[in-house]
């Protein structure tokens, strides 16, 4: 117990997706029926660690959102389905199949018999019913890489599916999981392709042109945004090059809670900064969501000093056209 609590504490303090946990021990327990176990004064010491090392700290951060999506019955009719069916994706609907057969003759045939379920098992249906159940439930978004942390108890199912069927077949389990292998490369390892995002052609536009030199340039994005303009520029120029300062750095402060605090209020007190530092390029992601309020007052700036700014590069920005990166230089 003081083992989970601790390494339990170590990831909820990591990442917040990480409270999953919390749902985990119990339905453990359910599927166990080992209510024993609740009177073993080990467990609310473990219980207690976590409280004390993670309740400051969420309870401080209490106010922030960080929600993509509005919480409520509406999102989790949405996201259950999409999520079940992401975790069916982690490995493909094939492999799934090897995974299912896992399940049943683990967890689900046992309980059907009023068998006792292994608490090992039980743990692992226990893990990706509680992301499933955590996911589903807070509204951060609908994105597949939510229920990565439920593919290792995936991949142990499917590895008691393939010695379900070995002793029921007269195929040898090595058979089965060079099977799996072969499904496993032909059909999920798919090449990459590189969506155009804009940045990259802002920092090509930007480099293959010597009158901006070692240019400072500032550069306005959510925070992804602005470190992969940073990235596509720093891999194609020779160091020591372009100097980039990033408008969530320099013009604002942005907390973990997703705050936004400008440092400037008005264009002027932005035009000023940018002159003090001698700017020469800004690059501004039109894709940014509004909550990004760094494009917000850097796109005022230059619409109110025309004289200073002038656009000399727009590309698509994102696969589905809905934004573009623009590219301002100072007027001389």
């Amino acid at each position: 117990c003081y083992l989970f609590a601790t390494f339990s504490s170590l990831a909820i303090m990591t990442k917040g997706n990480a409270l999953a946990l919390a749902l985990m021990a119990p339905l453990a327990l359910i599927i166990t029926r080992k209510f024993g176990v609740l009177w073993n004064r080990s467990v609310w010491i473990g219980v207690a660690m976590i409280g004390l090392i993670c309740g400051p700290w969420y309870y401080y951060w209490r106010t922030a959102s960080g929600f993509a999506d509005r919480p409520g019955i509406e999102y989790v009719l949405r996201a259950a389905p999409f999520f079940t069916w992401q975790t069916v994706l982690l490995f493909g609907p094939v492999l799934s199949v090897f995974a299912a057969l896992g399940l049943w003759d683990r967890v689900i045939r046992p309980l059907m018999k009023n068998e006792p379920v292994r608490p090992y098992w039980a743990v692992q249906v226990a893990l990706i019913l509680a992301v499933l159940a955590f996911q589903s439930v807070i509204a951060i978004g609908l994105d597949g890489r939510y229920v990565m942390t439920a593919a290792p108890a995936v991949i142990l199912f499917m590895l008691a599916g393939i010695e379900f069927l070995a002793e029921r077949t007269a195929v040898p389990a090595p058979i089965y999981t060079g099977l799996v292998v072969i499904i496993f490369l032909f059909t999920q390892l798919t090449a990459f392709r590189q969506q155009p995002l804009g940045f990259g052609e802002a920092a090509q536009m930007i480099v293959s042109n010597s009158a901006f030199s070692d240019a400072k340039i500032l550069t306005a994005s959510f925070g992804s945004g602005e470190g992969m303009f940073t990235c596509e520029l720093a891999r194609r120029e020779h160091r020591p090059g372009h100097i980039v300062l990033r408008s969530t750095k320099v013009l604002s402060r942005n907390g973990w809670d997703g705050s936004y605090t400008p440092y400037f209020k008005s264009a002027a007190e932005v035009q000023s900064y940018l002159n003090d530092a001698r700017v020469k390029l800004v690059v501004v992601d039109r894709w940014t969501p509004p909550r990004a309020g760094v494009v917000d007052i850097l796109s005022d700036t230059i619409q109110a000093y025309p004289q200073h700014w002038r656009l000399a590069a727009a590309y698509p920005s994102h696969a589905a056209g809905s934004g573009r990166v623009e590219v301002f230089v100072r007027n001389p």
